[in-house]
């Protein structure tokens, strides 16, 4: 389920998701592309949740914790800027507590192109001394979206998954996200938030709720990455044919599920993007896609894309 009002605001993001959400993995194999559609780009793994359904949360993630140095970020850039390649900063961590969050995202800013970020906003909120400070820069930090990501649509049901109780200072913390942002267009404000057996009316209230401070608002379905009694039932996938995923350490991978490097394409600077992309290794994982073999691979068993089912005995 998802919420836009978003066309009026200079954010490439939804159009390139839908790019990437469209045709089938054999028509993408028949035209690849010349580079990723867009690059996802983990600034640290380190998180200051634990949330239940998380492989991070749940200390499932066994590579190294760290923060990508300004020279990764920069070789990232330079190849990305000839393509004119958006930026997210995603993937297993906080980004916000990299400590040259600011800097990062200035630089892909200054190289020209669209930029993202997820945070679960805890260094956003007044329990966070610098709460303040950091909402008025990230606003300042030329930012093109932003999104919030909540659990569930009440107090009660974020406690549950996230384990800490800071619904309402999130909220307070987006209110005066708008607020600062004033009359400008961006960074475009979105709130993200998965549910489990919560009601069409507890989600329309959460909407509604938000709708003044947020310009989109996505319900997804909240997916246990960590449960074995369940499993997928495999469909298209276009993340191996739209997108590349950079790990704080420079690594790369295909898939944003990948949180413990299963699917390692090469390491920058070693390895250049565009090297990764063409490689025989990421054909090789696009035509096993294509005859189904989705089992090779470990993110894929826990792919929150795919619909669960329950394991027959």
């Amino acid at each position: 389920m998802t919420g836009r009002k978003e066309s009026q605001f200079d954010n490439p993001f939804p159009t390139i998701i839908d790019a990437c959400q469209s045709g089938t993995m054999a028509e993408k194999m028949a035209a690849p592309l010349p580079f990723p559609r867009m690059l996802d780009v983990e600034l640290t793994n380190v998180c200051n949740m634990r949330c239940q359904m998380c492989p991070v949360g749940c200390r499932l993630q066994t590579r190294p914790v760290g923060y990508m140095t300004i020279g990764t970020l920069h070789s990232i850039l330079r190849e990305a800027k000839k393509y004119r390649t958006p930026i997210r900063f995603i993937r297993w961590g906080e980004p916000l507590l990299h400590y040259g969050w600011a800097f990062a995202i200035r630089s892909v800013v200054d190289a020209g192109l669209a930029c993202h970020l997820n945070t679960n906003g805890l260094i956003l909120t007044d329990l966070d001394s610098f709460g303040g400070r950091n909402r008025k820069q990230l606003i300042n930090s030329g930012l093109t979206s932003l999104k919030i990501s909540f659990q569930g649509t009440d107090p009660n049901t974020y406690q549950l998954w996230r384990g800490k109780n800071l619904y309402a200072a999130l909220m307070e913390a987006l209110k005066d996200l708008r607020r600062l942002r004033g009359g400008r267009r961006t960074p475009v404000l979105q709130v993200g938030t998965t549910i489990t057996t919560e009601s069409e009316l507890l989600v329309r209230t959460f909407r509604e709720e938000v709708a003044p401070f947020a310009e989109a608002c996505y319900v997804g379905h909240t997916v246990d990455m960590t449960a074995t009694e369940e499993v997928p039932v495999y469909g298209q996938c276009p993340e191996v044919f739209d997108k590349l995923s950079v790990n704080w350490n420079g690594i790369i991978t295909p898939c944003c599920s990948d949180w413990n490097e299963f699917m390692n394409l090469g390491r920058v600077p070693e390895t250049s993007l565009k090297q990764a992309w063409n490689s025989k290794a990421l054909r090789a994982i696009r035509e096993d896609f294509l005859a189904g073999q989705f089992d090779r691979y470990r993110p894929c068993r826990n792919c929150p894309r795919f619909p669960r089912a329950r394991r027959t005995p």
